[in-house]
């Protein structure tokens, strides 16, 4: 049963303004990560780079877990209670993620082969192109080393798909349940196939917290202003306790730790920012964050490719030894932001729109998962 169409105060409310807020601070937070992480290589005198790593960088990866959680749930809320409608998930999503990611892995392999590169994204071989084409996780990661976050996500999507056949609640509390199972596995067990390893990281309970959102969410659950702002100061109240007492022990892999405060600390904003009732407008900012949001999923892609070319003119034109690597961080970040939504408008809005033409008829551009 739909509790939405039961309770006045469970509406769409398909804007999520601020979860567009969320992604968009999400997606160049791992820009400037990376930047950081060149930027420590770029001068040969090892300055400091002024970029004290702080633990948000990490754990906006489990912020976009538990916002696709949330998303998979809220857009595929109608799919519910048939093979139908499990059906036509898989079919959007195949249309929706594979095909950017394809051109960017085969792209990033091409440019790192010519400039011999393997410092950056390690060795390409043909077992790492194809495993990263069929988001299978084998060891030295994906070409796109980012990539190991998106063959969580593929995985959670078949398991999330095949839970569609049930009705609503009962398929996102049974799709928790698998979820939850394969982490006991995992810690229960001495796993050594690498795969199943990743299958059971503890770290897929992220998705847990956006499902439970969700369904409260439908189930007409709203927070007032004041709650609001009190989850928001304990998210960032814990993410600081943290930086300074667990830091390593926290990033451990396989940890499940990692869930337990990062994603809670997710948790908590993604719930700061989707119950509450409709977003309003917000006018030429809330356009422009917007747009940052949408086109997310390209820079997310497409940063490691724009940070090599800053990096090569970088050092081409001797900037590393006059100004430092802090320069870098300050110059290429905009760059690889400002060119990804350039890409996004010229490869990722047409190509979406051509591949939903051809097969719905539906020439919208939907959001990509929010890890992308």
């Amino acid at each position: 049963m739909n509790t939405a169409h039961l309770n006045p105060k469970a509406r769409d409310n398909s804007t999520f303004f601020f979860m567009n807020v969320l992604r968009a601070y999400a997606s160049v937070m791992v820009v400037l990560f990376h930047a950081n992480s060149i930027a420590q290589s770029i001068n040969s005198v090892g300055a400091d780079t002024h970029f004290v790593s702080p633990l948000w960088w990490h754990s906006v990866i489990d912020l976009f877990f538990v916002m696709s959680g949330f998303l998979m749930v809220h857009m595929s809320r109608k799919l519910y209670g048939s093979w139908a409608g499990a059906a036509k998930f898989a079919t959007k999503r195949l249309v929706r993620t594979p095909p950017l990611y394809w051109l960017y892995t085969l792209v990033t392999a091409s440019i790192f082969l010519i400039l011999a590169d393997s410092t950056r994204i390690g060795v390409i071989t043909l077992d790492r192109i194809l495993a990263s084409l069929f988001f299978f996780p084998i060891p030295g990661g994906p070409i796109i080393l980012l990539g190991w976050t998106l063959n969580l996500e593929v995985f959670f999507y078949t398991l999330f798909g095949l839970t569609l056949r049930l009705a609503f609640p009962r398929g996102a509390f049974v799709c928790c349940a698998i979820l939850a199972s394969l982490v006991a596995v995992g810690l229960t067990f001495n796993i050594d196939v690498y795969a199943l390893r990743i299958w059971t990281d503890p770290i897929l309970l992220d998705f847990i917290w956006g499902i439970t959102l969700a369904v409260l969410f439908h189930s007409g659950v709203r927070l007032s202003r004041a709650a609001r702002s009190v989850l928001l100061l304990a998210s960032i109240t814990i993410l600081a306790v943290v930086t300074v007492t667990h830091f390593d022990r926290v990033l451990a892999p396989f940890n499940l730790l990692r869930p337990l405060i990062f994603g809670a600390s997710a948790a908590l904003l993604v719930a700061a920012a989707t119950l509450r009732e409709r977003d309003g407008d917000f006018g030429f900012v809330g356009n422009f964050i917007t747009e940052m949001s949408n086109a997310a999923y390209t820079v997310y892609l497409s940063h490691v490719i724009s940070l090599k070319a800053v990096e090569v003119a970088y050092r081409h034109l001797g900037l590393a030894d006059r100004f430092g690597p802090t320069l870098f961080i300050v110059v290429a970040v905009p760059v690889a932001v400002g060119l990804g939504y350039l890409a996004y408008l010229a490869v990722e809005k047409p190509l979406d729109t051509y591949l939903r033409g051809k097969v719905f008829g539906d020439k919208r551009l939907v959001a990509a998962p929010a890890i992308q």
